[in-house]
């Protein structure tokens, strides 16, 4: 399974904002797919 989420980069995101993204992520999908990794991270380029 695969989830992709877009962010609009028209402000700069606050520090720690990734981290909380992907904790928050993590345990909501965790409660109903236990056996899923999960990862958040930034594009390698600029669309």
């Amino acid at each position: 399974m695969r989830i992709e989420v877009s962010i609009a980069k028209t402000t700069a995101l606050p520090n720690g904002a990734l981290e909380a993204l992907n904790n928050e992520l993590s345990r909501r999908i965790a409660e109903q797919f236990p056996a899923i990794d999960s990862q958040v991270r930034r594009p390698l380029r600029h669309r």
